[in-house]
C-alpha cells in the first residue's frame, strides 16, 4: 500500500497526464493510460526487474515437460467433466481467502454475490491458479480451477522461451519511457512492457474458456490487478460484459477509480469493466461514470453484511479453545481498540498505545493485513519504543474473523482501511489515522469517522466518543434486482 505522500504525488502527476492527447498512450487499439496509473499505483513497471539466469530458467521449464503432458491429460478430463455452459461467471482471486465460515475457507468479496445470483441465473465460479496448485475441497463455494499451461501447453512454452530468451523491446515502450521521464516519473519500459505481454497471452487463453461456457456476464473483483485485466480483455473481444465488484474503500482518492481521460468519454476503455458495483452510491461519485456508456456505476451493496449475525453466532461456535480463552479475556477491559492495518502500522498509533501505557484496563488488539502487514518488523517497533506488550494482542485477533473482532471491539482505528464502512455499520466508533481529510472526500461527508494523527487527540477521541452516529455507510442489500437484470443480462 502507497502512504498518503505517495499518493498526493501521485495525483499531481495524473492530472497532468490527463491533459495529454490520449493517442500518445494507445498501442494496438488499446489505451495504456490505466495501465500507467496501475504502474503508479503499484510500484511496478517502476523499477527493474530481479535478474534471473535466463539459461537455467528455461532449462528448468523444459525439463519438466514430461510431467506436464501427464498433467495436461488429467487436467483435460477434469474440464470436461465440470465446465458447462452458463449465464454468469464469477472469477475468484486465489489470495482473497481471509476468513472461514463454517470451517470453510470464505472470499467475502465474491462468494456472497455467488449465493444471490446462483439462485436466479446459471452460474459458475471459476478461479486462476498455478499449474501445481491441489484442490483440498476447503472452500464454501467451491471453483472450477484454470490452469493456463494446460490450457494450451505448446503455446505456453513458446511465450516462455521468448520471454526469458527473445524479448525484443518495442518502440511504442521506448517513447512511453521518454514521455513518463519528462514528468519526472522512474519508469522501466522492459518490466511495464513484459507485464502487458502477459496480460494479453493469458487474455488469449482465457478466450478459449469462456467460448466454451459462453456467459453473458462476468464478474469480478479488484479489476486492476494482472489476472482480471486478463479477463476484461478477453470479455471485451468476446462481446462479455464484465462487472467489478467493489473490495474495499475508494479512499484515499484511489486513482484505479477516479481521474480518467474526458477523451474516452464515448469510446471507454479495454482494460476498465463495463459496471462498477459499488456499496453505496456516494462512495463513487466520478462524474465520469455518469457521463458514458461503456463504464457504468451500480449500486448493489455489500452483500456479506447481510450475514453478520450468522458469521458472528457461527465463528463463536467454532472458537478453538485458546481463542475462546482470549475473547473471554476481554471482559476485564473497558476499552478494546481494534486496529485494522492496510500495511505497516503507523507510528502515530505506536506513540498512542505508548501514553495510554498507565490505563490499565485498555487492550491494544492490532488486526495485521494477512498479506501486506509485517509481525516482525512491528514487534521490533514496540520494542525499541519500551511499550509493554502485556496489553497488547496481534496473532488473536489477526486471524480470528474480523466483523466478529469488530463486534467485540469498543472503538476501531484504521489507517487507509474500508474496515472502516463494516464498524461504522456495527456502531462502533472509528478514527482514521491521518489529518488528510481531503484524501478521504466520501468518508467525512458520511460522517462514518473522525480523523486524526495527533497521539493525544486519538487518546481523547477513545475516552470521549462511544457510538458511531453514521446511519448510512454502507449498503447492504441489492434493493432493484430489476436493474441489475437490466445492467447485466439484456
Amino acid at each position: 500500500m502507497q502512504t498518503l505522500s505517495q499518493i498526493n504525488k501521485n495525483l499531481e502527476v495524473i492530472k497532468k497526464l490527463i491533459k495529454l492527447n490520449s493517442k500518445i498512450f494507445y498501442y494496438k487499439n488499446i489505451n495504456y493510460f490505466p495501465l500507467i496509473k496501475l504502474a503508479m499505483f503499484t510500484n511496478t513497471g517502476l523499477e527493474n526487474r530481479k535478474k534471473r539466469n535466463k539459461i537455467f530458467s528455461s532449462i528448468k521449464f523444459l525439463s519438466n515437460i514430461p510431467f506436464f503432458l501427464i498433467n495436461k491429460f488429467f487436467y483435460k478430463k477434469y474440464l470436461k467433466k465440470n465446465l458447462r455452459k452458463t449465464d454468469v461467471v464469477f472469477f475468484s482471486d486465489v489470495n482473497f481467502y481471509y476468513d472461514k465460515y463454517k470451517n470453510k475457507k470464505f472470499n467475502a468479496f465474491i462468494d456472497p454475490y455467488f449465493r444471490l445470483i446462483s439462485k436466479k441465473y446459471n452460474s459458475t465460479k471459476l478461479e486462476i491458479v498455478p499449474h501445481w496448485h491441489n484442490d483440498k475441497k476447503n472452500k464454501l463455494v467451491q471453483p472450477i480451477y484454470i490452469k493456463f499451461l494446460y490450457l494450451n501447453l505448446i503455446k505456453f512454452i513458446f511465450f516462455k522461451i521468448k520471454d526469458y530468451l527473445f524479448f525484443k523491446e518495442k518502440k511504442f515502450y521506448k517513447d512511453l519511457e521518454v514521455l513518463l521521464k519528462e514528468h519526472q516519473i522512474d519508469f522501466n519500459k522492459d518490466s511495464f512492457q513484459k507485464k502487458f505481454d502477459q496480460i494479453y497471452f493469458h487474455s488469449k487463453l482465457l478466450e478459449k474458456i469462456l467460448k466454451k461456457i459462453d456467459p453473458k456476464t462476468v464478474l469480478l473483483t479488484c479489476y486492476y490487478n494482472d489476472m482480471s485485466l486478463s479477463i476484461i480483455l478477453a470479455c471485451k473481444r468476446l462481446n462479455i460484459k464484465t462487472v467489478d465488484i467493489q473490495h474495499g474503500g475508494f479512499e484515499p482518492e484511489h486513482v484505479m477509480y477516479r481521474y480518467w481521460q474526458k477523451s474516452e468519454l464515448n469510446k471507454g476503455y479495454e482494460l476498465l469493466p463495463n459496471f462498477f458495483w459499488v456499496w453505496h452510491k456516494d462512495h463513487l461519485k466520478d462524474k465520469f461514470y455518469y457521463h458514458n456508456k461503456n463504464h457504468k456505476v451500480v449500486e448493489g451493496g455489500k452483500l456479506l453484511i447481510q450475514n453478520i449475525e450468522k458469521i458472528i453466532e457461527n465463528t463463536q461456535k467454532n472458537l478453538t479453545p485458546k481463542d475462546r480463552n482470549f475473547i473471554e479475556s476481554l471482559k476485564k477491559y473497558k476499552k478494546k481498540i481494534l486496529f485494522c492495518a492496510t500495511s505497516d502500522v503507523p507510528d502515530c498509533l505506536i506513540k498512542s498505545i505508548k501514553i495510554s501505557q498507565k490505563n490499565k484496563n485498555w487492550l491494544w488488539m492490532i488486526r495485521l493485513h494477512p498479506r501486506h502487514s509485517n509481525y516482525k518488523k512491528l514487534i521490533e517497533k514496540l520494542i525499541k519504543e519500551n511499550i509493554s506488550l502485556k496489553n497488547i494482542q496481534i496473532k488473536n485477533p489477526s486471524k480470528i474473523n474480523l466483523q466478529f473482532m469488530i463486534n467485540k471491539s469498543s472503538h476501531v482505528l484504521i489507517d487507509q482501511s474500508s474496515v472502516v464502512l463494516d464498524a461504522a455499520y456495527q456502531k462502533k466508533p472509528v478514527i482514521c489515522l491521518t489529518n488528510q481529510k481531503n484524501l478521504f472526500s466520501s468518508w467525512d461527508n458520511l460522517k462514518v469517522c473522525n480523523f486524526s494523527s495527533n497521539p493525544s487527540k486519538i487518546i481523547s477521541l477513545i475516552k470521549e466518543v462511544n457510538i458511531n452516529r453514521c446511519s448510512n455507510a454502507i449498503n447492504y442489500e441489492v434493493r432493484d434486482f430489476a436493474s441489475l437484470k437490466n445492467f447485466f443480462f439484456n
